[in-house]
């Protein structure tokens, strides 16, 4: 026995895989009594450890097999049927594995199962079926997805297989061709046709190509036909594929292509133009007989033809040119090549042709290859051009002429107007009898009709000059519809008539615009309205129709009861110096042109013009333009209104900088800006301004920067100032109102840009506001040395009061009671913006700090500042530099509300001082027709109660109140004040 167990234990070693007994007694015990030592190399477990205990298996399988595993075993005991099964085991050496068990079942007497077998590591041979399946599996979705239709058919010619494809091409289903041949499917025709075919390409063993025409869904399609034998791995002939591909599409696009060049030559032939195909790499050309003819020749005569042939025929003035423009195609700078140029014709005079043309065929390096185009002659277009130009030129000079004669006659006739309306407005103040009164009122109406007159005319001279130009400047509607109530509050007082203006609640409170040509256009509506209007109404409505993006679309009409007008009359009113009828002149006056001349400034704004009228009824005259809208800071609207009162601005002290190459412009603004108390230093160019500048950056307040200047420009001079200094302001000055201009000069760091001829006024408004009311000088020493930020302790200037708000203690108030509701919620989250760099962090810092520096937040102001420059620098906002922001903010909102905003009295008396300035102001304020501060007027009421009569006073607030501005300049004469 011992001798059988030793010798089944070599034969053992010496069969691969794992002899093995398997022992399962009742008791549920499971071991091997015997089992080869190849199962430490298969299952790493020892035959030791299986003799022992084999549940120990068990922790090998897989997860997902030991159900499957377990049941194979019961099955075989219970049914004494041989054990067969394959099986993965996870190994803590070689990771999951496949083993192929086989066993024979015994019972013996005790009720024991053991089973005798084997088992392998298969796991080689379940890879290669894997990659098998997968590959198998890929191949039938190729097959089966393809869009090439694919059929199998074997010797016998009975189909194997037909993918999706196939059976949308012949609108069989597979059911009904697999097991079939082509006489159980098809018409005999058709398996002729195929049987045929395929005996060919099974004799012969070579693949078949042709096109075949075949009726698919109904509809007649073109099919490229492939035919081939397949072969076992033996070579030999075992089937035949099929393939047809739908190329109706490429048929039909090669039929579209033959169609289109033979009808490019026939519209080539009826243009009757020359055409050239050129070889760039060759320098060959290929002209038509077209292009030979143009010139008088045949083609014969110019063979062969190079692209020397052509340039032989330019003229010698254009060759230049023509090769410039030639080669910035070739380049690609352009993407179409043409030209105009003179040829020289066979008979020896020159012509004219237009030549176009466009590269067609680049090779892999992006060189041009292939370039088409066509010659025209075009000798009598020129010669009309020529022509023309020559008519315009003189109607130009005749035009120019005109514009010359009526600017004299302006000149001309205003001098003596203007006498005569100054001599009648002196002598309203002498004591006349009715009769003298009566004709000095016919003397002023008539003076400022003949005005009227001029400027209508001169209006009309500038539109058919097309010298008439839109500006687009801040509109404020307030203020706007303000100017237009006071104009023609008195208009219709005399009749009777009621003048109302309607104006849309959500109008936009800014817009740019040309407030100028708005109000000439208006007025001439309301002028005209009034003046045929002779009981009942007039009105004005503006209503917003629509808003996009950063535009509003707004309409304005002007509705009056008045003679209203016939179809045929209404034809007639727009054209220049022509009215309703001709009875109309000689009625109301006029020129004529006032109508024309609107409705070409609405044009000229984008719009136009709208007519309803009815004869005896009344008109209204409407138009509709888009403008764009200005985001307002409330802050900084009152502090403008408020400023604008101001007898003047203090520029007393300031040091300015001036770069202008000019000696007359040098004078002229030096001049203004030395009786402003403004000391300037000039430089004659930019090199020589930045060279004064570099020596002492803070001696000056401010900078006027020309843009056009000798040996180094504007522009240049900027940046290199800002290399200096980053936030001194620079002011431009350029003689160029161009958009592009003025973002060059912001772009290079300028902080505004004057156009000249200079306003002084609004010179003086800019230097006041970046050096006066910004603190410019304290904020740039402040800004060069951040760290001494920590040294502005006060969270409000105690002098901004007086120097910005001239100690109007009620609007200053008023303002940092709005700031302190802005600080709580739109400015509430700033540092955790900025900390997490969000886009918007950028946009609120900056205007932060215009706000706070207007309301002299100076510790607020300056941290604002120095995180500004920051960001202009490209540099990360640092913790401290948040942490001080937000220092800077709980401090102010803490001092904010210890200073009680709401118990400020609404009223406050003025010193005499303040008074007078304050009168002189508002006078002049009144004579502009613009819309008053409320608080201004109850100072100024507050302050006379007791110096004035008490009924002038109520009569002068009624008349404010009202906009009755030359009633209140009447009665403020009557006032008995002294200084």
């Amino acid at each position: 026995m011992q001798a059988h167990y030793e010798l089944l234990e070599k034969l053992s070693q010496k069969i691969p895989g794992i002899i093995f007994q398997f022992r399962f007694t009742p008791s549920g015990r499971m071991y091997c009594p015997f089992i080869s030592e190849h199962v430490e190399d298969i299952l790493e477990v020892s035959s030791k450890q299986m003799q022992d205990d084999a549940s120990i298996m068990y922790q090998r399988i897989h997860p997902q097999d030991k159900q499957d595993f377990h049941n194979s075993i019961l099955v075989s005991q219970e049914l004494m049927i041989d054990w067969k099964i394959d099986f993965r085991v996870v190994l803590p050496k070689k990771g999951e594995r496949w083993l192929r068990g086989f066993s024979t079942p015994e019972r013996l007497d005790d009720g024991s199962t053991l089973w005798y077998g084997n088992a392998l590591d298969v796991t080689e041979e379940k890879l290669f079926e894997q990659k098998l399946r997968a590959e198998h599996h890929l191949l039938s979705q190729f097959m089966e997805n393809s869009s090439i239709s694919i059929s199998i058919k074997d010797l016998d010619g009975i189909y194997k297989f037909i993918n999706h494809s196939w059976e949308e091409i012949t609108g069989l289903a597979s059911e009904c061709v697999l097991g079939k041949k082509d006489d159980q499917i098809f018409s005999p025709k058709i398996v002729e046709n195929f049987t045929q075919n395929d005996a060919s390409v099974l004799q012969n063993g070579e693949s078949l190509h042709l096109e075949v025409t075949l009726q698919s869904n109904k509809q007649l399609r073109y099919f490229e036909v492939i035919k081939f034998v397949l072969r076992d791995i033996d070579g030999v002939i075992n089937g035949l594929c099929t393939n047809l591909t739908d190329i109706t599409d490429r048929k039909l696009a090669q039929e579209k292509v033959v169609h289109n060049e033979r009808r490019l030559q026939s519209i080539i032939d009826a243009t009757n133009v020359g055409t050239w195909e050129w070889n760039i790499q060759t320098g060959e050309i290929i002209f038509n007989e077209k292009w030979a003819n143009m010139l008088g020749y045949a083609l014969e005569e110019l063979q062969p033809t190079t692209v020397k042939t052509w340039d032989r025929f330019v003229h010698p003035d254009d060759f230049e040119t023509l090769t410039h423009t030639l080669q910035s195609h070739l380049n690609g700078h352009v993407q179409h090549y043409f030209a105009e140029c003179r040829m020289k014709h066979k008979k020896g005079h020159w012509i004219w042709v237009a030549d176009r043309g466009m590269v067609s065929q680049w090779d892999e390096d992006g060189k041009p290859l292939l370039m088409h185009g066509i010659q025209q002659d075009i000798t009598q277009k020129k010669f009309e051009e020529q022509e023309l130009l020559d008519a315009r030129e003189k109607a130009q000079k005749a035009n120019e002429a005109k514009s010359s004669f009526l600017a004299n006659m302006s000149h001309e006739i205003r001098t003596p107007m203007n006498a005569i309306l100054g001599l009648s407005e002196l002598l309203e103040d002498t004591t006349l009898d009715a009769r003298q009164q009566e004709y000095l009122a016919n003397v002023q109406a008539s003076s400022k009709m003949l005005l009227g007159v001029l400027n209508d005319i001169l209006d009309f001279s500038k539109i058919e000059a097309e010298k008439v130009q839109i500006e687009k400047t801040p509109l404020y509607f307030t203020s706007f519809v303000s100017n237009i109530q006071a104009m023609f509050a008195k208009s219709g007082a005399k009749n009777g008539v009621t003048f109302k203006i309607n104006c849309d609640k959500e109008l936009p409170q800014i817009v740019l615009a040309d407030e100028l040509r708005l109000s000439q256009i208006l007025s001439n509506f309301l002028s005209n309205a009034f003046k045929f209007t002779i009981q009942g109404s007039v009105q004005l409505d503006i209503k917003l129709l629509s808003t996009y993006e950063q535009k509003a679309k707004i309409f304005f009409a002007v509705t009056d009861t008045g003679i209203g007008m016939t179809e045929n009359e209404q034809e007639r009113i727009f054209k220049p110096f022509e009215q309703a009828d001709s009875s109309t002149t000689r009625r109301f006056g006029g020129t004529g042109l006032g109508l024309s001349i609107a409705k070409h400034l609405v044009a000229a704004m984008g719009g136009s013009l709208h007519v309803s009228t009815q004869k005896g009824v009344g008109s209204t005259f409407g138009f509709e333009i888009e403008l764009e809208v200005v985001q307002e800071d409330k802050q900084l609207r009152h502090l403008h209104e408020h400023q604008q009162i101001k007898a003047d601005m203090d520029l007393h002290g300031l040091e300015v900088l001036l770069f202008e190459d000019n000696s007359i412009n040098q004078k002229v603004t030096k001049a203004m800006l030395e009786r402003q108390g403004v000391r300037v230093a000039i430089a004659d160019n930019g090199m020589e301004g930045v060279a004064l500048y570099r020596k002492d950056p803070q001696k000056y307040d401010c900078i006027l920067m020309d843009i056009h200047m000798p040996i180094m420009g504007g522009y240049e001079a900027a940046s290199a100032i800002r290399e200096i200094n980053k936030t001194v302001p620079i002011i431009a000055l350029s003689a160029s109102a161009s958009k592009e201009d003025k973002t060059e000069a912001l772009h290079v760091g300028m902080n505004e840009y004057l156009i000249k001829p200079i306003s002084s006024k609004k010179m003086y408004e800019i230097i006041y506001r970046f050096c006066k009311n910004m603190q410019h000088s304290t904020q740039e020493n402040q800004l060069e040395k951040p760290h001494k930020l920590q040294d502005a302790k006060a969270n409000i200037n105690d002098k901004h009061l007086d120097i910005v708000f001239d100690g109007d203690i009620v609007l200053y108030h008023k303002l940092l009671k709005q700031f302190l509701t802005q600080l709580q919620n739109e400015f509430k989250d700033i540092c955790k913006t900025i900390k997490e760099d969000l886009s918007e962090a950028r946009t609120l810092i900056h205007t932060l700090k215009g706000v706070s520096g207007n309301l002299g937040a100076t510790r607020l102001s300056l941290i604002c500042i120095h995180i500004d420059a920051l960001y202009k620098e490209g540099k990360t906002i640092d913790s401290q530099s948040n942490a001080e922001l937000q220092d800077a903010i709980n401090a102010l909102i803490a001092h904010l509300n210890s200073l009680k905003l709401d118990t400020i009295h609404e009223q406050k008396i003025l010193s005499d001082t303040k008074l007078f300035q304050r009168l002189d102001a508002l006078k002049k304020y009144m004579q502009d027709a613009e819309l008053l501060e409320p608080q201004v007027q109850n100072d100024i009421l507050a302050t006379l109660e007791n110096r004035v009569d008490a009924k002038l006073l109520s009569e002068w607030d009624k008349a404010l109140n009202a906009l009755d501005y030359a009633k209140a300049i009447e009665i403020m004469e009557h006032w008995k004040i002294k200084e």
